[in-house]
């Protein structure tokens, strides 16, 4: 079985676990940056790119997924400003989405006819909402049905949008962010869930508290609460760490990695059987085969999924459209959702839906369940009983790539394409010089010319995959790039010097050819010697003898030059002048 060790999703994730309790904490709790990188609406799907981007799939009624027309693979989001990366995102059930920035504030898109993303009308890009104080950031965002919850770092919570049966507590719809009230003076808010009409929130003094619709017992006991108030049935010693809110129920995490369920159980959501429960009741994780401590959990519609500490997801309740895995059309024991899923598993969503999304340690997004609407995009059936990848993710380097040849000019350097995830299927490259592209370098191989001298070379490898965003990676540069090797003559026979060996006669290089050298140079330069001596102005192919060279021994030396490389010479054999 795999342990759960959370690995930083590329620009989204964070890449250790938040520790719950004191100096000596007995368990580990999955952070939301994690758990919220993903998010599964009704019939949409809003998740965190590896590049920090948000991206929507699915129904893109009234803009909830920014611009127009409905989306059938990941689609990037407008509207965060520049330099703003996407920390978590929150896919509502009636056609908004959130997206909270790295800027600490909370950005929304789509519906807006009670106020949900605050102010009026409808955005079709990404907008701030606005009600959250100066020097306050969000630190979690949730969506309800046509209400919004945004945790403040001042530990409270705050709320806008639909308040017809006191969600957002008080009465009235709100337009603005205001904070819900019942939480005794002093308590901080540590977390939050929005479920279709009732909220939940966890305070720091180990208390949830929950305000909205009971009809089913999802708060605890009977009846509506417009104060946030405590949910009952949780053991004495038993430290709540999060919530999730289904449609009508609501599931609390605690420090032991156990979870207790309250709310409408008609199909196994709090697993077990059961209709309805008025009060917090240990759901039962275990099966013959099964068995976790979970450190994250989200409610669908009538399901439940958990993050195991063992790096896998388990679900549980309905499975009409294969969202807790295979063809029982509903599961009251939890099973495991991730068997398909090669790498552990760091974050789930299944918020207010019929389908479940899942976040791998190596960024990629898997999902199961209902995808009628493409909220799976169009790559998956639309009942996709086992965990698919999305379409249209960037496909990331988990390996970056690597040069191999040794940096000399008239060398030839290779590109190893790294290791991508998912595996592509074609790769193109780009051959840089000092960070300036080559033109015409695009070949797994590059040849380095006399321009490459004593600079450094990379290469930018672009990946592709069918259904997949490409992705790119550069490799590191190289060592300063060396002169190539000189040019040595290599053919025989050698070149020698002919003609008569007298004063006034011509002598000349017999048997020279310029592709004798290897490697070719460009031009062919001479010097002849009297002896050790050069001779001043002898400096071409050919030489007229002197007197002063009667007696003496004569040469010539072939220089063959090449740019960027070592100059090349070849010494021909010495000839005797005659004396006479």
């Amino acid at each position: 079985m795999r342990r759960l060790v959370l690995l930083p999703v590329t620009a989204v994730v964070a890449s250790t676990f938040a520790v719950v309790g004191g100096s000596t904490p007995a368990y580990a709790v999955a952070p939301p940056e994690v758990t919220s990188s993903v998010a599964a609406g009704n019939v949409a799907s809003v998740v965190i790119g590896r590049d920090g981007r948000p991206y929507g799939t699915g129904v893109n009624q009234y803009g909830s997924l920014t611009g127009v027309g409905s989306r059938t693979t990941l689609t990037p989001m407008a509207g965060l400003p520049a330099g703003v990366r996407a920390v978590s995102v929150a896919a509502a059930p009636t056609w908004f989405s959130l997206v909270r920035g790295s800027d600490g504030r909370v950005y929304g898109t789509g519906v807006n006819d009670n106020g949900q993303i605050t102010g009026s009308g409808l955005a079709t890009a990404l907008r701030p909402l606005s009600g959250m104080p100066a020097g306050v950031q969000a630190v979690d965002v949730a969506a309800g049905n046509s209400f919004t919850l945004v945790l403040g770092s001042d530990g409270v919570v705050r709320g806008t949008g639909h308040n017809g049966s006191g969600q957002l507590t008080g009465a009235g719809h709100r337009s603005t962010l205001t904070p819900l009230v019942g939480m005794p003076a002093g308590v901080r808010a540590k977390a939050i869930a929005a479920g279709a009409v009732h909220s939940l929130v966890v305070g720091d003094n180990g208390v949830v508290y929950g305000a909205g619709l009971n009809d089913q017992g999802q708060l605890t006991g009977t009846g509506n609460r417009t104060v946030l108030t405590p949910l009952t049935g949780l053991p004495v010693g038993k430290v709540p760490v999060a919530v999730a809110a289904g449609w009508r129920h609501s599931v609390v995490l605690v420090d032991d990695g156990r979870m207790y369920g309250t709310g409408l159980n008609d199909v196994g959501q709090l697993t077990g059987t059961g209709g309805v429960r008025t009060t917090l009741t240990l759901m039962q994780p275990l099966t013959f085969d099964v068995s976790f401590d979970a450190v994250a959990v989200s409610a669908g519609e009538k399901h439940t999924v958990a993050l195991g500490e063992d790096g896998e997801a388990y679900g549980v309740g309905s499975n009409d459209h294969g969202q807790v895995g295979g063809i029982p059309l509903q599961v009251t024991s939890f099973l495991n959702l991730s068997r398909r899923v090669a790498s552990d598993v760091v974050g789930i969503s299944a918020t207010n839906s019929s389908h479940t999304l899942l976040r791998t340690a190596d960024g990629m997004v898997w999902g199961l369940g209902r995808n009628q609407n493409e909220q799976l995009t169009a790559r998956n059936p639309s009942m996709t009983t086992g965990a698919s990848p999305l379409s249209g993710q960037l496909l990331a380097a988990g390996a970056r790539p690597v040069i191999r040849g040794v940096a000399r000019v008239g060398g030839v350097l290779s590109a190893g394409a790294g290791a991508w995830t998912p595996a592509a299927t074609h790769y193109a490259y780009r051959w840089y010089r000092n960070g300036a592209l080559i033109s015409g370098a695009t070949g797994s191989t590059y040849r380095l010319v006399a321009a490459d001298r004593g600079r450094r070379i990379s290469v930018l490898v672009i990946a592709s995959a069918s259904d997949y965003a490409r992705g790119s990676a550069a490799s590191a540069s190289t060592a300063t790039v060396r002169a190539g090797v000189a040019p040595r003559y290599v053919r025989t026979p050698k070149p020698r010097i002919a003609g008569v060996t007298k004063v006034g006669k011509r002598l000349r290089i017999a048997r020279l050819s310029r592709s004798g050298f290897t490697p070719a140079p460009s031009r062919l330069r001479y010097q002849w010697y009297r002896g050790a001596t050069k001779i001043r102005g002898a400096t071409k192919a050919t030489y007229r003898v002197k007197r002063a060279d009667r007696g003496k021994r004569v040469r010539v030396r072939i220089i063959a030059v090449r740019p960027g490389h070592l100059t090349g010479t070849y010494d021909t054999r010495r000839v005797r002048i005659s004396r006479r």
